[in-house]
């Protein structure tokens, strides 16, 4: 499937059951984690952006995938005077930039970062606020994903459905 069918496909979907890399083993149910919140953001979050590079990196030079760049406004971000177009293959700009970029995405709120991993047909989006989300991932992913997370003092956690709790793998 090409990334403009999954796209299609994603974008008509519901997205009920999905997986998420958070930096908390289960979900919070104090009124007070707003504030818990702001301070991983402020003190933490460039911590989280480069935890979530070094697993991009190992799986994008270990899988067959494309890296697209997203931005709402159709505007572009500029990378080191490399123009980076919404919604075009950057898998091949460098590790120096596709980290840089991760990093601009999650800490300053640059739209989205999509990997689509093509042979299997999943995606992971990374987005603003320690949201980094696999669609359509295969079971037989769960391991790896698992595993890369851990090495890197995160967590995955499963949402089974719309009403349901997440699941930690």
């Amino acid at each position: 499937m090409t990334f403009e069918e999954y796209y299609e496909k994603f974008y008509n979907d519901d997205h009920e059951t999905y997986y998420i890399i958070d930096f908390l083993p289960c979900m919070p149910r104090q009124d007070d984690f707003v504030d818990y919140m702001d301070y991983m953001e402020e003190y933490h979050e460039m911590e989280f952006a480069s935890k979530i590079a070094n697993i991009i990196l190992k799986l994008i030079y270990s899988y067959n995938c494309e890296v697209r760049y997203g931005e709402d406004d159709g505007d572009y971000l500029t990378l080191d005077k490399y123009d980076i177009p919404r919604g075009v293959n950057i898998r091949d700009i460098g590790p120096k930039k596709l980290i840089y970029l991760i990093k601009m995405v999650i800490m300053y709120d640059y739209s989205s970062a999509t990997i689509y991993f093509k042979d299997e047909g999943f995606s992971m989006v990374i987005a603003r606020d320690f949201n980094v989300t696999f669609y359509y991932m295969p079971k037989k992913f769960e391991s790896v994903m698992k595993l890369l997370a851990e090495q890197e003092g995160l967590f995955l956690k499963y949402k089974p459905s719309e009403n349901e709790d997440f699941v930690l793998i």
